[in-house]
């Protein structure tokens, strides 16, 4: 790999990412603002959450050369355990 294209990577792979999340960020807290029911918001909000680490997951397994499905599953697991864990901890302290 050339030095020009290792530079363009380092500048522009933290910015993908934080974009990426940024978008998700929003998305998943759309259902809070467009649903009067606070239980219906949250559940809303699982599901596209699930849907965004499969789809990120997907995304990730095409640029690496890989089969989409695993990188997809992974990123689900990963990602589903971290937030679920998260939500334990909020309630535990919170």
């Amino acid at each position: 790999m050339a030095s020009t294209e290792k530079r363009t990577i380092v500048v522009w792979d933290p910015a993908v990412r934080a974009a990426y999340w940024a978008l998700v960020g929003v998305i998943l807290l759309a259902p809070y603002i467009f649903t009067h029911s606070i239980h219906d918001a949250f559940q809303l909000s699982v599901l596209l959450m699930g849907l965004a680490l499969l789809v990120f997951g997907a995304i990730k397994g095409q640029f690496t050369g890989l089969n989409k499905a695993r990188p997809a599953l992974q990123t689900l697991l990963v990602g589903g355990v971290a937030a679920g864990v998260a939500y334990l901890l909020a309630g535990a302290f919170g």
